[in-house]
């Protein structure tokens, strides 16, 4: 893992707040300001914005020197499956459309350093909270960010992820060994099931409700991980425990570049990343369907702003799920738990409560939506195809989509059993509309910066054929 760039932006943070050499108290933080107890405020500050960094992306830093936006999961995962298509002409956006990625992609090389950065601000400043200051909330907060990082790491990148770390001690990288996607996933369920027993020592302090707000937040991240790792009667049990009203969504600010929602800048202002319908033959119809009134693929009033692309060609459907800088995003909700107890629901034969917990999925989403209903003689194969509609739908642009795609083609036996089904009939496939041809790729490859870790192998990556 490149941990080593994190010190561009610490570096670039003292360059600016050394520039006013006339007032008599700078605005720094001094040393003695970024130890033990004290520094934990702004140890938590850093590891919310890396984490949100890392999924939603940061504006443009048009005064700094080679101090770009950023990409992110929310984008990047978009790109790769059927929810979004590139309109720009840069390679890397291509090869990642096209499920033909090289390692030496830029866009997955920050991507990669993004989520690590944030795993490893949320375990160090963990560590720190139990050190000084144990009963604290935000210690909850940071082991939540640094599991929810594990995740989408393993949901998104193929099964070879090195968890590295730094010495607390002397700072110098501690580089780690390539672990499966199974590992991975492991590592995000004891995060969350950390935050699970320290909350429940905790119901009756100050902090308590605090506490049970980040608990919330474990829990769904432990029903994703039980989920994702195919464990779908654990994960439902788990879901059974949030309630209708939970909404978790992590902020984005007008207050600086880095603060600012990058799916905004990448999608409406630059305008490099257009909403799909019917990506590669087996791609949903989000464009559409969001403009016929589907609310929750939300396209702008009156449904529909359509616009050329940065290419200066492709014509381009305008998200509005995310219309500002300042839009925050959903990281955990109850709408996922209802559609992770659907899917348990539908694997044990229960047709009628999926139906149900499917339905209050979709007024979590959007207030007042028309309810589902299953057609007469429908499979348990079409119920499937139902489910993870509702799942692309409900949870749209919130980086879910190339974990289920992910999980649909995995073989039903396993370590991680999925659903046997063909990547062609589920991934976009076929002939690209700017020509050429998709690639087989289901995961993310580890970029080539890796390589200079060396306890690392690119051998158990398989080119990112393996789901």
């Amino acid at each position: 893992m490149t941990l080593s760039r994190a010190g561009g932006a610490l570096v670039a943070a003292a360059l600016v707040s050394a520039c006013n050499t006339t007032v008599t108290s700078p605005d720094v933080v001094t040393n003695k300001n970024l130890q033990g107890k004290a520094a934990l405020p702004a140890e938590l500050a850093g590891t919310y914005g890396n984490f949100a960094q890392a999924y939603l992306g940061s504006g443009y830093f048009a005064s700094f020197i080679d101090a770009q936006a950023q990409e992110s999961q929310v984008l990047v995962s978009a790109l790769f499956t059927d929810e979004m298509h590139e309109n720009d002409f840069f390679t890397n956006h291509l090869q990642i459309d096209l499920r033909a990625q090289t390692r030496d992609n830029t866009t997955l090389d920050d991507l990669w350093y993004l989520l690590h950065r944030a795993r490893v601000s949320g375990d160090q400043t963990a560590a720190n909270y139990a050190q000084f200051d144990s009963t604290n909330p935000g210690r909850l907060t940071v082991l939540n960010f640094a599991g929810f990082s594990n995740e989408l790491l393993a949901e998104s990148f193929c099964g070879n992820i090195p968890l590295g770390s730094f010495n607390a001690a002397t700072g110098a990288l501690v580089y780690g060994a390539p672990v499966g996607t199974d590992s991975i996933i492991r590592a995000a369920k004891g995060h969350f099931l950390a935050v699970l027993a320290i909350a429940a020592q905790d119901t009756q302090s100050a902090n308590a409700p605090a506490v049970q707000y980040e608990a919330m937040r474990a829990t769904i991240g432990l029903a994703r991980a039980l989920a994702f790792e195919g464990n779908l009667d654990s994960a439902a049990l788990v879901a059974s425990g949030v309630p209708d009203t939970y909404v978790d969504s992590v902020e984005r600010s007008l207050n600086s570049p880095a603060e600012q929602n990058g799916v905004y800048y990448y999608t409406n202002i630059e305008v490099r990343y257009g909403i799909t319908s019917g990506e590669g033959g087996n791609g949903l119809n989000f464009a559409i369907d969001g403009a016929n009134g589907d609310p929750r693929i939300n396209v702008g009033a009156p449904h529909i702003t359509t616009i050329i692309g940065y290419d200066g060609f492709t014509l381009d459907t305008i998200q509005q799920k995310y219309p500002q800088y300042g839009s925050s995003g959903v990281l955990a909700s109850a709408a996922e738990a209802r559609l992770i107890q659907a899917e348990d629901f539908l694997k044990n034969g229960n047709s009628g409560q999926a139906l149900a917990a499917l339905n209050q999925a979709r007024q979590d989403v959007a207030p007042g939506m028309a309810s589902l209903s299953w057609p007469a003689g429908i499979t348990s194969s079409a119920m499937i195809d139902t489910l993870f509609a509702e799942r692309a739908y409900d949870l749209w642009l919130t980086g879910h989509r190339v974990g289920d795609l992910r999980r649909l083609v995995r073989p039903t036996s396993g370590p991680l059993p999925g659903y046997g089904r063909d990547q062609a009939t589920e991934w976009p496939t076929g002939t690209y509309f700017k020509n050429g041809t998709y690639g087989s790729q289901v995961a993310l490859l580890v970029p080539r910066n890796e390589d200079n870790n060396p306890s690392y192998n690119d051998a158990g990556c398989n080119g990112g054929l393996t789901p």
